[in-house]
């Protein structure tokens, strides 16, 4: 659209009104125009006159604002001012008519007349030749006669302008039927998941995920600390359940609330196994409760030592999961298998660790995928934390032996911690310097301690806000319990939500699409871009606030893709201004 440069001339004492409202009402319907009002666009100390002779050289329209008493208006001494040559009213318009670049328009407002070119001095007479516009104050007809105006400057008669205003409606009404019928179909595309084929959902989770670490950081609950196991420990040496035994007795008598120990024991060591279980058997008389992992199952119980097993408060399963594209995943149950019409829903019973850290002791009974929820049976009550999805397990995965092929494991997406937190002094503690007794009471009692080993075997790569970390298999445990705790639980936004979602962008779209068709380059690249910023926002604050995993990569294809089918659309049928 061809940009105009108007220049408002008008005067102070019965004009000024009519000359602003005039001013935002074009400035309204035709922003990208250029419009000067002396009482808008003069800054405090400018000089004036330079100002106007300046912009009244650039104009290509001139507005002569005639209102009631514009003719006959006197100074002080009852003269005309229009026969004052240093009247600024007159300078303008004389300036106007002398430019041949410049079009002027007289505009009649509150009733009045033309005047005649007998009613003019000699050096206005030419603007009684030039043909006019009335704007009537009513109004009802205020905006059709501020919309005659605009058509007139930019050449068009009346009867174009009808028939622009018709096709504008045939246009609007064709996008009003296509909205739908496009949401549906893109809502089809999503099903079959063509932006993932394309990897661009898996871009756009990697922003999402990202910035809601950064809009809406996870803080490591306060109750959280972990115990670091040296990667100089040997966790196979002779000695070595001996420490973790000396460890429980330490925390328990401390007043620990829960200890779990990322550590499975599949060999027995008689003389090693009944200090430790000794030690099992005090903290629970310290009312302690006591967990440990392991990795593999026979015959869907855990391989381990059975006196071990017998004298914790629980097993869990200790994998750590992996990244889905950004984020990190974690199973924490595992061996569901959907219902058939013969075949009821199944699911072992154990745990994950990070269950049994964030709730205590309890097993798995059922699932319910519908609503992508567990109900774990506790000592005296049920739980029903969310799960984030369902995984087919298809082939085996590293560090997970108990996850079998053809089985499916609930997995929960990690709301990760900042590392400098997790391993600041309020949150991490050296095994060394609990053994010593460096370690008051006061940091003990009442806590959740995971304690897990150091060593190269147990570092995990993880992306976390835009960059890859590494951290151990415990940290992740942590993390996990702290999502579970926080009950920060991220899912996807239904598939009702997701419809809503492509209708609202397609809508904006076409929308956009219609209304900037005949505006500026300068315009578009401003407002599109702005709409793109403001669906990716959307997504990061639907999963920073609300925990809800918006695929808005396809909102944002619905509105750029509605955008472009409709500009050309109203380009075709409207053509540009």
């Amino acid at each position: 659209m061809s940009e105009r440069r108007i220049f408002i001339s008008y005067r102070r004492q019965g004009g000024i009104d009519s000359a602003r409202a005039l001013y935002q009402q074009i400035k309204a319907f035709q922003p990208d125009w250029e419009l000067f009002l002396d009482g808008e666009n003069i800054w405090l100390g400018e000089q004036w006159q330079q100002k106007l002779a300046a912009e009244l050289a650039r104009a290509d329209t001139l507005l002569v604002i005639i209102g009631p008493d514009w003719l006959e208006l006197a100074d002080a001494e009852g003269r005309r001012r229009l026969d004052d040559p240093l009247d600024v009213t007159r300078w303008e318009i004389v300036q106007g008519l002398g430019n041949a670049q410049t079009t002027v328009i007289p505009v009649s407002v509150g009733g009045a007349e033309f005047p005649r070119e007998s009613e003019l001095p000699e050096a206005l007479k030419p603007l009684a030749g030039r043909q006019g516009i009335r704007i009537h104050p009513d109004p009802s007809s205020y905006g059709s006669d501020v919309e005659n105006l605009i058509a007139r400057i930019q050449r068009r008669t009346l009867r174009d302008s009808f028939r622009r205003f018709t096709d504008r409606n045939a246009l609007e009404r064709a996008r009003r039927v296509a909205t739908p019928l496009l949401t549906a179909l893109l809502f089809s595309l999503m099903w079959v998941g063509l932006l993932d084929l394309m990897a661009l959902d898996t871009r756009a989770s990697i922003w999402s995920f990202a910035l809601s670490e950064m809009v809406a950081p996870q803080a490591l609950d306060e109750e959280i600390t972990l115990v670091a196991i040296p990667a100089t420990f040997d966790t196979r040496a002779p000695d070595a359940r001996h420490r973790y035994a000396q460890l429980i007795d330490i925390l328990s008598a401390a007043g620990a609330r829960r200890i779990l120990l990322d550590l499975y024991f599949e060999t027995p060591q008689p003389a090693a196994d009944a200090v430790l279980a000794a030690a099992l058997a005090k903290a629970a008389e310290r009312h302690t409760e006591v967990f440990f992992g392991f990795d593999e199952t026979i015959e869907g119980a855990p391989r381990t030592v059975p006196d071990l097993a017998q004298h914790a408060d629980g097993l869990g399963l200790l994998c750590a999961g992996g990244r889905l594209d950004y984020t990190q995943v974690m199973p924490v149950v595992f061996d569901y298998t959907p219902p058939t019409e013969t075949v009821q829903a199944g699911i072992s019973p154990l745990p994950a660790l990070a269950l049994l850290g964030a709730f205590g002791p309890l097993s798995v009974r059922y699932l319910n995928q519908e609503a992508m929820s567990l109900e774990l049976q506790g000592a005296s009550e049920t739980f029903r934390p969310a799960i984030s999805m369902l995984d087919p397990i298809v082939r085996p995965h590293k560090g997970c032996k108990s996850l079998r092929m053809g089985t499916q494991a609930g997995l929960i997406f990690l709301r990760l911690s900042p590392l400098e937190q997790m391993r600041a002094a309020a949150h991490r503690l050296m095994l060394t310097d609990l053994l010593s007794g460096a370690i008051p009471d006061s940091r003990i009692a009442g806590r959740i301690f995971i304690v897990g080993h150091e060593s190269r075997e147990e570092i995990f790569q993880v992306a976390y806000r835009m960059q890859i970390e590494e951290r151990f298999g415990y940290e992740l445990h942590a993390d996990a319990i702290n999502t579970l705790r926080n009950e920060r639980i991220a899912r996807p936004l239904p598939l009702s939500g997701e419809f809503v979602l492509l209708l609202l962008g397609v809508a904006v779209g076409g929308w956009l699409g219609v209304r900037l068709h005949d505006r500026s380059a300068l315009l578009r690249w401003m407002v599109v871009p702005a709409a793109a910023l403001l669906t990716l926002g959307a997504g990061v604050l639907s999963l920073a606030l609300f925990d809800l995993i918006h695929q808005f990569a396809y909102t944002l294809f619905a509105l750029l893709l509605s955008y472009a089918l409709f500009i050309h659309a109203a380009r075709k049928r409207l053509g540009r201004s």
